[in-house]
Order: C-alpha cells, then sequence, then structure tokens
C-alpha cells in the first residue's frame, strides 16, 4: 500500500490468541485494501504456538506486531488504541476476512458525514470451510442512520469487524469494558451510539466467520449480555421510554432463556423465563414464554426417559 498523504491514516487492530494460520487471512486481507493508508496493529495476546515469529517470516515491516501477556480480547483491542496512530480505528477478529473496498467504503461515508462517530457495514457469513452460508441486512433493525441507540438497546448486536470509527470518539466514549468475558462489544456499541452518530453501508463488506471456537459461544454471553443491558438502561433511565426498556427486557430475558435450554441449564432457563413474564407487552410475546415452558417442559421429560434407555441398553450389553 502506497500512503496517500491527503486521505486519513486509519489504524486496524486485530487483536489473536493461537490462531497463526487464522490471523495471517485475516492480516492478508487489510494488505489487499483498495485504501492505501492503513497500519496494521497485530495484538498477540499471549500466544504460545508461534504466532509472532510466523507473522514477522510472512509480513516483515508491513505489520505492527506486539506481543503482551494474556489479558482477553478487550484488553487486546484497548492495547491496540493505545499504540495506533491513526485518526480513525477498525478493528479486525483474527478469525474474519476483509473485502478489498470494506475501509475505502467507510473512509468515504465518514468523510461525507462529518458530524457521524462511527460506521457499520453487512456482512456474508461463512462456516469454518470458508462458504457462504447467508448474509446480514442490519438495515432491518438499525431502521435510519443517525442517533439509534434505541434500536441498538432492542436489538444489541455487533460484530467489531464491521467498524470503523474516530479515534476521539472511542476517547469520548470510553474504550472496551476488560472486566466483560463477552458482550463487549454491545457495551461498547451502546455508549458510543448514546453519545453520537452511526451510519451504516448496506453492503456485506467482510466476512464473518460462525461456529468457531470464540468467547460468544460461552452460555455466559447470556449473563453478559443481561449486565451490560441493564447496567446501560440504569445509568441512562431517564432518556428511554418505559415502552422500549419493556421490549428490551422482555427480548433479553426470553431470549436468555432459550440459550439456556440448549445449554440444559433447565433452573436458568425456567427463571429467565419467569423474569420475561413481568415484560409481556402482546400475544406474541405471550406466546414466547408459552413455547418456552413447553420446551423445559420437554427437556425435563426426556431427561429420565435417556436415562432408563441408558441403563436398558447398558444392561443388555
Amino acid at each position: 500500500m502506497i500512503e496517500d498523504k491527503d486521505k486519513e491514516f486509519v489504524s486496524v487492530v486485530i487483536p489473536t490468541f493461537n490462531r497463526k494460520n487464522m490471523v495471517f487471512k485475516a492480516v492478508q486481507s487489510v494488505i489487499n485494501q483498495t485504501y492505501p493508508n492503513i497500519e496494521i496493529i497485530v495484538v498477540d495476546d499471549g500466544s504460545n504456538d508461534g504466532t509472532g515469529d510466523f507473522l514477522k517470516d510472512k509480513f516483515g515491516d508491513k505489520i505492527k506486531h506486539y506481543f503482551k501477556q494474556n489479558g482477553g480480547v478487550s484488553s487486546a483491542r484497548n492495547y491496540g488504541i493505545s499504540v495506533s496512530s491513526g485518526s480513525l480505528i477498525a478493528f479486525l477478529d483474527s478469525d474474519d476476512i476483509w473485502l478489498p473496498e470494506k475501509i475505502e467504503f467507510q473512509v468515504d461515508f465518514l468523510k461525507k458525514n462529518e458530524n457521524f462517530g462511527m460506521v457499520l457495514c453487512d456482512c456474508y457469513f461463512v462456516d469454518e470451510s470458508g462458504d457462504i452460508t447467508g448474509q446480514s441486512c442490519r438495515r432491518k433493525v438499525l431502521k435510519n442512520d443517525g442517533y439509534i441507540v434505541k434500536d441498538v438497546l432492542v436489538s444489541p448486536s455487533l460484530i467489531p469487524s464491521s467498524v470503523l470509527v474516530r479515534k476521539s470518539v472511542l476517547e469520548d466514549s470510553g474504550y472496551f469494558d476488560e472486566y466483560l468475558n463477552t458482550a463487549e462489544d454491545i457495551d461498547l456499541h451502546l455508549r458510543i451510539s448514546m453519545r453520537h452518530k452511526i451510519g451504516l453501508i448496506e453492503k456485506p463488506l467482510f466476512k464473518y466467520m460462525r461456529g468457531n471456537d470464540g468467547l460468544s459461544n460461552l452460555s455466559s454471553g447470556y449473563e453478559d449480555n443481561i449486565k451490560v443491558v441493564e447496567r446501560f438502561i440504569i445509568l441512562n433511565k431517564e432518556l428511554i421510554d418505559n415502552s422500549t426498556v419493556r421490549k428490551v427486557f422482555f427480548k433479553i430475558y426470553s431470549h436468555a432463556s432459550i440459550g439456556k435450554r440448549w445449554y440444559g441449564e433447565i433452573n436458568k432457563s425456567i427463571y429467565y423465563n419467569l423474569k420475561a413474564i413481568f415484560y409481556i407487552h402482546g400475544f406474541r410475546d405471550f406466546s414466547v414464554i408459552c413455547f418456552n415452558f413447553f420446551g423445559i417442559g420437554k427437556f425435563l421429560i426426556a431427561m429420565p426417559i435417556k436415562k432408563i434407555l441408558k441403563k436398558e441398553w447398558s444392561w443388555k450389553v
């Protein structure tokens, strides 16, 4: 990439931990960007698989590699921000891949919309083989560009690899919360959306890996999501109407109930379904509650039967 001094400088922060083969593809996708003014910051969060030597051998001085003691993805991203030189910051997870025009499209958006603090984009979903399985349509939940805190609250999800944000916005809203194991991206999205305008490019500009062994697949993620949303609403309760609060709480509690049932944590599934009951605001919500209890009932009935069959089969063998 040949630097163009008339264009804003973009710092790309790539956190990684023991993923040298995956991060290679991620870094290469940044090098392939059509936008010229980019620095690539790889924050190696305590890898012991030879990531550092591997990247230096493959890319040399095309990247800046920083090794730090393992502290989690938020710690790695924050470290990357702290050593960055750009006025614009982009994040790329080590298992995701950007399409070549990703940064060019987003820089152009922020140049044309100087009062916006951050811009997102859609993505292609891919499996572990790299095959496309679908694509996102964020406009379904982020109805408009601008101050979108209500939309973010109702559908609190953010893929870090979709982000291009002004560094000044991060300095104003705060960096990633290092005390959160998951949902740190949602927490940041909410804080930024409360104070700054956010835009969306309705075009898939990167490939997002689904079904990998990341933290987002942990059961504890449901508790972190709830913690983040509850904390945000408490801190900003005077600015959020009651109807939105009811809708948000019903959604996060009912979703947690379904997720916990899927993980076999039935006591927690029942607990969150009971909490969701207090925020029902229509027949559709009522049907969700009934469906959850029906699923819990099926699980409770099936468990003893599975144990009996297992014993019977063991006895026959």
